[in-house]
């Protein structure tokens, strides 16, 4: 299933090292941070409880990684959200398991949809579930890590913006340089109003 949605919000935590990244984290959520290896290590077990959430890395070889990347992985046993990247002032939160395409994931916000077909509308309704619980899951570990806003970018659309925030640049910086191209749009207005151009054809936020 493609993902093509970039979620990315700010956190206020500040590490000059993955060791010291890792231990910041930790302490902010409250949970330890397990060694897992993707490649070698048995799938993890997935939750769709958020309460239900356990973090894992692969300290040796990212540590490695941190030196030239400057970010941080982190996956997740959340049946909506496998991964976050920590960066220096932004955390992208990886969608899974729901309809992302840009054509998509617009109507699960809306919930209401195009196709007239029961079998996609069946697929759609349960992939508006995945939706719900992963955007109310960005929105929590945001707030956790003391953040102010969640922003939704379609793939491939802004991507100088999203390159600022790899770069180690704010939220704030990305969105000032968004703002420059078209204004953006708070979801709950394109839950209302889900047909209007200037609702659907920007970038989208919700505020924490």
């Amino acid at each position: 299933m493609g993902v093509d949605l970039n979620v990315w919000s700010n956190h206020k935590l500040r590490f000059n090292s993955f060791e010291e990244g890792i231990e910041i984290f930790e302490k902010q959520i409250s949970k330890n941070i397990k060694q897992w290896n993707f490649k070698t290590d048995k799938p993890l077990t997935k939750t769709e409880n958020i309460s239900d959430v356990e973090y894992f890395t692969h300290f040796e070889i990212l540590n490695h990684n941190f030196e030239n990347c400057n970010q941080i992985r982190i996956w997740t046993n959340f049946e909506y959200c496998d991964e976050l990247t920590l960066l220096r002032q932004t955390i992208k939160i990886h969608p899974t398991k729901f309809r992302t395409r840009y054509s998509k994931w617009q109507e699960l916000v809306a919930d209401k949809y195009e196709t007239k077909d029961e079998i996609e509308l069946a697929q759609m309704k349960l992939s508006r579930n995945g939706w719900v619980k992963f955007r109310k899951y960005a929105k929590e570990i945001t707030k956790i890590l003391k953040g102010e806003k969640v922003i939704y970018l379609n793939d491939h659309s802004y991507q100088k913006e999203e390159d600022l925030f790899y770069e180690g640049k704010s939220l704030n910086e990305g969105i000032k340089k968004l703002n420059e191209i078209v204004e953006p749009c708070e979801l709950e207005l394109l839950e209302l109003f889900p047909n209007d151009i200037r609702a659907k054809n920007t970038w989208h936020y919700d505020e924490i």
